[in-house]
């Protein structure tokens, strides 16, 4: 390591694992997060939130009109996605408030920020961090980052072979196009896992 310091993108569990994992394996090196969120948001495995998991809720969610599905998904989904165990979160909140009362910070979280540039150089990794409050960028050298910031959802139908067939799929007309926004920008259907009608070209201006 040239420098001692570590990038870590995201506020998922993935993201809160990694940050845990360098910072303990690494113990003279600073480790940095980025949120677009004040910070980690801790799972929900509360016994009522996850009767979502019950045979009978999958039933029930088969049943439903599309809108309702969009709202159980968006009602749910601290249940498992982008979302950290308990246990993690305090700890690394922890290691946080240890650290700045002894006066000797590693785990530095930068709320409410992006990664606005990532260049790879012979000398490590430039990053540029925004603060999505006041615009003040953070200018950091450091030996590696890790995006651990989710993942696109492909069709799974091809992993059924022959009996992807079987399974009822959406058509055009039953589409509900809904626009998604971030650093991905694209459209999707509300029934998008079942899904295999074409996305409408978005405008342009």
């Amino acid at each position: 390591m040239r420098h001692g310091r570590f990038l870590v993108v995201g506020a998922g569990q993935s993201a809160a694992e990694c940050a845990d994992y360098l910072h303990r394996t690494y113990g003279d090196a600073a480790v940095h997060t980025v949120h677009t969120r004040y910070g980690y948001s801790v799972a929900d495995d509360s016994p009522f939130a996850n009767g979502i998991f019950d045979p009978a809720a999958v039933d029930d969610f088969y049943r439903a009109q599309e809108q309702t599905k969009e709202a159980l998904l968006a009602y749910h989904g601290n249940t498992n996605y982008a979302v950290v165990d308990l246990d993690l979160s305090q700890e690394l909140y922890r290691r946080v408030y240890l650290e700045e009362v002894q006066g000797r910070p590693r785990l530095h979280v930068h709320r409410v920020s992006r990664v606005r540039s990532c260049t790879e150089t012979a000398d490590g990794v430039e990053v540029e961090v925004e603060s999505l409050v006041t615009g003040e960028v953070t200018r950091l050298v450091v030996d590696g980052v890790v995006h651990a910031t989710g993942y696109r959802p492909v069709d799974p139908l091809p992993l059924l072979g022959d009996l992807a067939d079987e399974c009822k799929r959406a058509t055009a007309a039953a589409c509900t196009w809904t626009a998604t926004t971030g650093s991905a920008p694209r459209t999707r259907c509300a029934a998008a896992s079942t899904c295999t009608a074409r996305a409408p070209r978005p405008a342009t201006a």
